[in-house]
């Protein structure tokens, strides 16, 4: 289980240094009015498998401000040597994107029109969950606003 927890986690960063590069964008306020994200998938993909699902708020790691009542996380911003992550900011931040998450997933599962559940959840160094979706579910769930990728 460890194993495979961690095999998960390096593909993760991975996949996401690799999207990250190619869609970098400014960790700043929510992008609530983007229009979906990107699709990164093989072409030939049948049948479902587990999808990694980057929403647009930056995680807590990197928040730089923006968004009206939460402060900036980020140690760039706060002048911290390191992420502070008991302090009132982030604790607040990370209650932020836990909505956020638990929105979205609801979004989800009206589009698909059945329930989704999140194997997997982050909010500190990346702002995401896995779910176990077809391709073509992939492709809808990539055109939600607040999207930033699926992969």
């Amino acid at each position: 289980m460890k194993l495979r927890f961690a095999i998960a986690l390096v593909a993760i960063l991975t996949l996401s240094m690799v999207a990250g590069s190619a869609v970098a964008a400014p960790a700043g306020p929510s992008n609530a009015g983007q229009q979906g994200g990107i699709l990164l998938q093989p072409a030939d993909a049948t049948g479902p498998a587990l999808y990694i699902v980057q929403l647009s708020d930056p995680p807590l790691a990197s928040y730089y401000g923006g968004i009206e009542s939460y402060a900036p996380t980020s140690p760039v911003v706060t002048g911290q040597r390191k992420l502070n992550m008991t302090s009132d900011a982030s604790i607040a931040y990370m209650d932020y994107l836990d909505g956020v998450q638990a929105a979205m997933l609801s979004t989800i599962n009206q589009t698909l029109g059945r329930d989704v559940v999140a194997s997997m959840q982050w909010n500190v160094a990346y702002n995401g969950f896995a779910i176990e979706i077809s391709p073509e579910e992939a492709s809808q769930v990539a055109a939600l606003d607040g999207v930033k990728v699926v992969q």
